[in-house]
């Protein structure tokens, strides 16, 4: 007798082919494998939850891996299995799409079910602040290194000095609810705490409390970056170009997206060009029938 397995709530990945039989991942871990040896290098432990997505560099020495949360993003050493870089994509949690490494494996270029897109930059962890700089002020000093104001992480609030009345009505006014502004306070406070904190501890702790973001966002339209036709959010494919500071994103409603960033300021890049490729298929069509 065959018994049939419990439906899962798990969505099988887009590169996986239709209708094949897919096991969902259980655990966060990556298992390194020689394809010409056939035998196990290594095992990444990347994440505590499922893994979602994974990308190789092109020389095939680093690793970036996602969970099915997708706020943090690692990056490893192949075949070391050694953690070398960790991004926060945002707060919330969001499916990861796709990554993509650049040719000199110097930027990380991540989407999500978000219409913003990440992009990481693979350098020197920078050292954490002298205890003795570390004054008063710094516990309310701004803690946040995001450059980009996405959707899927709310944004910083510096905390004023007082709270008065007159204070709190006209941050009711600015910042809409009173709860939501006491939300963001608190968030504040313990991004500031992690910041300042962090400059009386190592290395290896201080970016478990306070992992690197983004160097440079993208936006993508939202012509394409809503909801699809039938409920679900847009998916996105990210590559970037070996000859030019250019990204180019393909989205699942048919839209494709050149954008330059600005390696030295980083920040929010531009679209340079932007296609309809059902529009071009739907042209392609009308001319075949007029010949």
């Amino acid at each position: 007798m065959w018994l049939k397995a419990a439906p899962s709530s798990f969505t099988p990945p887009s590169h996986a082919p239709p209708g094949a039989t897919y096991i969902s991942p259980t655990s966060g871990d990556v298992l390194l494998f020689d394809a010409v040896k056939l035998e196990a290098v290594n095992v990444v432990e990347a994440h505590r939850s499922p893994l979602s997505c994974v990308a190789l560099n092109a020389e095939g020495t680093f690793l970036a891996t996602a969970s099915d949360k997708g706020t943090i993003i690692r990056v490893f050493s192949v075949p070391r299995a050694e953690k070398l870089f960790q991004f926060r994509r945002g707060t919330y949690p969001s499916r990861i799409c796709s990554m993509s490494f650049n040719l000199n494996s110097t930027l990380l270029c991540v989407s999500s079910a978000t219409e913003t897109i990440h992009i990481f930059r693979l350098g020197a962890h920078p050292d954490p602040p002298p205890a003795q700089e570390t004054s008063q002020a710094g516990w309310f000093s701004g803690g946040s290194r995001s450059l980009s104001p996405s959707s899927d992480s709310p944004p910083d609030t510096a905390v004023s000095g007082g709270t008065g009345p007159d204070t709190l009505s006209a941050m009711r006014k600015g910042n809409g609810t009173f709860g939501s502004m006491i939300r963001r306070s608190s968030q504040t406070i313990g991004k500031t705490f992690a910041g300042a904190v962090g400059g009386y501890l190592p290395n290896a702790v201080t970016e478990m409390w306070e992992p690197a973001r983004d160097f440079a966002f993208l936006k993508i339209p939202r012509n394409a970056g809503g909801a699809a036709s039938n409920g679900s959010h847009v998916r996105s494919v990210v590559a970037m170009s070996s000859s030019s500071p250019q990204v180019m994103v393909v989205t699942s409603d048919g839209w494709f997206y050149v954008f330059s960033i600005d390696m030295e300021k980083g920040g929010e890049g531009l679209i340079l060009k932007q296609y309809s490729v059902s529009d071009m298929n739907d042209k392609m069509g009308q001319s075949s029938l007029e010949d």
